[in-house]
């Protein structure tokens, strides 16, 4: 009879501090992009607001994927594809910040 270990093993205190201080550090930086983009798209661009609209999906994927990994619907190779997702939308939330808050640099005008 071979042993079988269980799929999810029960998480540390630990681990569960920095998946929470990540998930608020993300989220919040999330939440002042989508702000951002929302204040100046109105005024400038509609280019910001659909930098803010990319930024809120992708959000809500990694949101989707992170309750599923709680609950333990998926399979533990998901940690790493969820890391990645929070790494991009990190990447994506600087991008949109530096295109949304740079001054609009103007040879002609």
């Amino acid at each position: 009879m071979e042993y079988d270990p269980p799929l999810f093993e029960g998480t540390t205190a630990q681990e569960r501090l920095i998946n929470n201080a990540t998930s608020f550090f993300v989220m919040g930086f999330v939440l002042f992009t989508l702000a951002s983009s929302i204040v100046h798209g109105f005024g400038k661009s509609p280019v910001h607001l659909l930098f803010g609209i990319s930024v809120l999906v992708f959000a809500l994927c990694l949101r989707k994927l992170m309750k599923w990994w709680n609950i333990g619907d998926l399979d533990p190779k998901f940690k790493w594809v969820i890391i990645a997702h929070a790494a991009s939308l990190s990447l994506l939330c600087v991008v949109a910040n530096i295109y949304i808050w740079a001054t609009p640099s103007c040879s002609v005008c």
